[in-house]
């Protein structure tokens, strides 16, 4: 996981460049970002960081987490393709 001024880092970039066809100041300029992974599991790396030092890097505490939507998986995907594979 990064640091949440990646995530910041790349909203202003979106911005800057959809500014020109789009008035609106949406996140990330108003395009739809996938991010993925589990969140809990792994946490930014913060040399000589308390534990609320990393806390505070993560996307969690920043701006755009409240433009967020978390998706949860309801199938495992890889048995279904482990299936498919063995029926070919």
């Amino acid at each position: 996981m990064v640091h949440k001024y990646c995530f910041e880092a790349l909203d202003k970039t979106l911005n800057d460049i959809m500014r020109m066809s789009n008035s609106d100041n949406a996140p990330f300029g108003g395009k739809v970002v996938v991010f993925g992974g589990n969140l809990r599991k792994i946490l930014p790396i913060i040399p000589r960081g308390s534990r609320s030092d990393i806390m505070h890097a993560t996307k969690n505490a920043s701006y755009l987490w409240d433009y967020c939507t978390v998706l949860k998986l309801t199938k495992s995907m890889h048995l279904q393709s482990n299936l498919t594979l063995e029926n070919a």
